[in-house]
């Protein structure tokens, strides 16, 4: 392990981890997860994640052979947030959370906050941008109607089954 992983700069997510815990926050996914920055002057993927028992967390994928000592993450003290940043990555690079438990072990974990997925059986993250999404519900968005309640039921044909019977 290069360097130290822990910092103190909780003061910019001053409130984000009490909002998570009580479920209140509606714009997580604004902070969290992986999107594109600048870090001076260089441009890359910057990666935030809340691994509050972690003892260490760092970044894998391709471009750093899935190696779990390249790319690591720095905690903040107070909020047990990790932000890491990767220079060069771009939009469609595929990762992992590679984290070492407080039992020393090591897992692999993909993105909480993730906007794409690789299929199953893989379990990677995918950076994408989920504001570059075209949406192709204009006409349903346009006959709605607004504040009209919506019910969605779900039903598991297994429950209503009579005796071996569907």
């Amino acid at each position: 392990m290069v360097g130290d992983v822990t910092e103190d700069w909780g003061w910019r997510f001053d409130g984000i981890v009490e909002t998570q815990q009580k479920g209140t926050g509606l714009r997580l996914y604004l902070i969290f997860g992986a999107r594109r920055a600048v870090v001076r002057d260089v441009q890359g993927i910057q990666f935030i994640l809340w691994a509050p028992n972690a003892c260490r967390v760092s970044i894998v994928g391709d471009w750093n052979s899935w190696d779990p000592e390249q790319d690591l993450m720095t905690k903040d003290l107070w909020t047990s947030i990790w932000r890491g940043f990767v220079p060069g990555l771009d939009l469609g690079a595929v990762y992992q959370y590679s984290i070492l438990t407080k039992h020393q072990q090591v897992l692999r974990k993909s993105d909480p906050f993730g906007f794409y997925f690789r299929l199953r059986p893989e379990t990677a993250s995918v950076v994408a941008d989920p504001f570059q999404y075209e949406w192709k519900d204009h006409n349903w968005m346009a006959e709605r109607r607004v504040g009209s309640p919506m019910v969605i039921y779900e039903v598991h044909l297994g429950s209503w089954k009579q005796q071996g019977k569907l």
